[in-house]
């Protein structure tokens, strides 16, 4: 009597090219068991085959899809069979750019919903350490998460203690200091202003405590406790299983370090890496520093369908704090027409890493958020296919969420990719009419320098709360799954539609490889 083994449906994901790709094999007469059957649900192929009732895995291969009678004849004695009761499976999502999950080391924002939460965490690690010591939050929040809808300065900051230097870290581009974080430091009013960077300021002139992009740099964080490579690993597998239960099967992370890569390529040695991963090195700012720093790095393409090398990350402006724009930021951000945005790396040091990146063999992907900012990018591309042809190199614009109709002409000249992604964890997203408008939720503006509006109308935007994992930056692994399936294809303007470019996703392949399947309510990966 055959046995079998049985698990209730969670969910389901698996590869979009191999789905698109299947056919039933209903013909054979005795198949060769399959290691995994789900039966009795919604098998949305996304191809000509429509909806299937069951499909059958073999290692990391879907070996058939059709009616759960055709699919039946894989299962085996050994064959692991799911019931799904009318529950669907999907293809396995893929996130085209990934950073963590978990917003790092520090006081725990991610459930504040107030200032005087923030104010209230913030104390409360005070109360634990001793007075001198500095105090850092993570980054797995964000102002929108906030009744206020503005970020925590300075004046608030110093309610929470005015004996602990207070770093909170806003994203990936922005510390907000208290006053004796500005002491340490040194930073104060007469401070200079930095180039690629922005010291913020309240209305009558006093420091508020920001500092975005290239000011960042005043700032010395305390170091991150060691941790042994064991616990490291452990550590990054579970940010993958975590991943897997909201249904992701692939990821990509934009620009880490070679140290990172190794991690992942022990995960993979021992079959410890439950996701597929394209990996992007990150360059240095320094075109002087590249020539060694090159020397160090894997061959251009180094890596297989599970762990793959997939270029270089550069960026020459900053996030919605600073994206570089033609024309100055709305007010009041836009300080009487003198704010147009952060450039935060010169044009010629830019332009000769790009030339250098592509003589060498490797494909560039550079964070662009501002139409200025595009604008470079495709200056140094231009130059670039200028030494060699760019064309079938698949090389990417980075974010690009302030486009203009005359720049896609020249993007598809180049055959580039555009990685087009939502604002994490934020009520704000491009307008579904241009492309171009940026507004608050429900039309409300955020408070005097908040993160700043570029120059449009207001527009209507629905509430939403883009913070499960996937999303840029950091994200919080306590998010609902279905927000960021739902956030994405809303986030796609008409500019972007119309522009015929491909939005950057992760390389497929025509073979029938899986690394999960996926349903509304988590995922298994397939091997390994």
């Amino acid at each position: 009597m055959r046995t079998k083994r049985r698990s209730s449906a969670r969910t389901v994901p698996l590869g979009m090219a191999t789905l698109a790709a299947l056919t039933v094999s209903a013909c054979a007469p005795t198949p060769d068991p399959a290691d995994l059957v789900l039966l009795g649900g919604s098998v949305v192929t996304l191809s000509e085959a429509g909806v299937a009732e069951g499909i059958a895995i073999r290692g990391d291969r879907i070996v058939a899809v059709g009616s759960s009678s055709e699919v039946r004849a894989y299962v085996g004695p050994e064959t692991r069979v799911v019931e799904l009761d009318g529950r669907s499976v999907i293809p396995g999502l893929a996130d085209n750019h990934f950073h963590g999950i978990g917003g790092g080391p520090g006081v725990d924002l991610s459930r504040t919903r107030s200032i005087a939460d923030v104010v209230e965490a913030v104390a409360a690690r005070a109360a634990e350490i001793r007075a001198g010591e500095v105090i850092r939050t993570n980054s797995d929040w964000h102002e929108g998460q906030l009744a206020e809808q503005t970020l925590p300065y300075r004046d608030d900051l110093d309610r929470a203690t005015s004996d602990h230097a207070v770093v909170v870290v806003r994203g990936g581009h922005e510390y907000i200091l208290n006053s004796a974080a500005l002491a340490r430091w040194s930073i104060d009013e007469s401070t200079p202003a930095v180039s690629g960077g922005r010291i913020g300021r309240y209305e009558d002139g006093r420091l508020n405590g920001e500092l975005v992009d290239r000011a960042k740099n005043f700032v010395v964080l305390p170091p991150v406790p060691e941790r042994s490579e064991a616990d490291m690993l452990a550590a990054l597998a579970e940010s993958h299983r975590t991943l897997n239960s909201r249904g992701l099967t692939s990821i990509r992370y934009p620009g880490s370090s070679p140290l990172q890569y190794s991690a992942l390529q022990q995960l993979k040695e021992t079959e410890r890496l439950n996701i597929r991963v394209e990996f992007l090195l990150r360059a240095p700012r320094s075109p002087q520093s590249l020539a060694q720093i090159m020397n160090e790095w894997p061959a251009p393409g180094a890596g297989d369908a599970w762990l793959k090398i997939g270029g270089v990350k550069l960026g020459v402006d900053g996030g919605f704090e600073g994206g570089l724009m033609r024309e100055p930021y709305e007010e009041p951000w836009g300080e009487g027409g003198a704010f147009s945005g952060l450039q935060t790396v010169p044009r010629e040091p830019f332009v000769e890493t790009v030339r250098a990146l592509h003589a060498s063999g490797w494909r560039v992907a550079t964070h662009a958020v501002g139409d200025a900012a595009i604008d470079l990018v495709l200056d140094a591309y231009e130059v670039a296919n200028a030494d060699a042809p760019l064309q079938g190199l698949r090389w990417v614009i980075e974010h690009g969420f302030i486009p203009r109709d005359d720049q896609f002409p020249r993007m598809r000249a180049l055959g580039l990719s555009v990685s087009a992604r939502t604002t994490s964890t934020s009520r704000r997203r491009a307008s579904l009419n241009t492309g171009v408008r940026i507004a608050p939720h429900g039309r409300r503006r955020f408070a005097r320098t908040s993160t700043p509006t570029f120059r449009s109308p207001w527009v209507r935007t629905r509430r939403s709360f883009l913070t499960t994992p996937g999303g840029c930056y950091t994200t919080s692994p306590r998010a609902r799954p279905s927000a960021r399936v739902y956030s994405v294809p809303t986030s796609e303007s008409r500019a972007w539609r119309r522009s015929g470019l491909p939005r950057r996703g992760m390389p497929t392949s025509p073979s029938r490889r899986t690394s999960g399947v996926a349903s509304r309510l988590g995922s298994w990966p397939i091997s390994r």
